[in-house]
């Protein structure tokens, strides 16, 4: 579910009461949502779970977010989506104070920055690959994040442990589970 353009915050707190009581912990949201993506609502699924999270706590909880990849999304970062290191540690940080947490479990790239075969395509054309970051720049930029926020990390682990694995899906997924 992605709130804030379908439906009001007053009904995401109501969903997410409603979907802890029957036992979900793994809630996954993106700077990017609510779908269709626009300016006007940017960034406004994440405020509202962030502030169901101010108010109700996210002990038990698993929370994910993404940072948006490259597209037509010139409203966020003000057209900057290159998936550069000062952009992915921008971008954390804004979904933090978006959802009032010291700390996102699972932190994802929404498209990473290279060309993938994607919607019903199955063979990778090099001949659409288009200037950027190279992945490897995009996974450090990841890869700094934790160096960076080791003593915050530090507590993610105290708090729950996880392992995570490679889904080998082109997007970069990742599936973890939480222990």
């Amino acid at each position: 579910m992605t709130w804030g353009e379908q439906n009001s915050e007053a009904d995401a707190h109501a969903q997410l009461d409603y979907a802890v009581a029957q036992g979900v912990n793994f809630i996954d949201t993106a700077e990017m949502y609510p779908v269709p993506p626009n300016a006007r609502t940017q960034g406004r699924t994440e405020a509202h779970l962030g502030s169901w999270l101010a108010r109700r706590g996210r002990e038990g909880l698993v929370i994910a977010s993404k940072v948006a990849g490259p597209g037509r999304r010139e409203w966020i970062r003000n057209g900057r989506t290159d998936l550069t290191r000062d952009v992915i540690s921008e971008a954390v940080d804004t979904s933090r104070a978006r959802l009032h947490i010291d700390c996102i479990d699972l932190y994802q790239i929404h498209w990473p920055q290279r060309n993938v075969p994607m919607f019903g395509a199955t063979e990778f054309d090099p001949a659409k690959e288009t200037e950027g970051p190279p992945i490897r720049e995009q996974v450090e930029g990841l890869a700094a994040l934790i160096e960076a926020a080791r003593s915050a990390i530090t507590d993610c682990r105290t708090r729950r442990r996880g392992a995570c694995a490679s889904s080998g899906a082109s997007r970069g997924s990742w599936a973890c589970r939480a222990r």
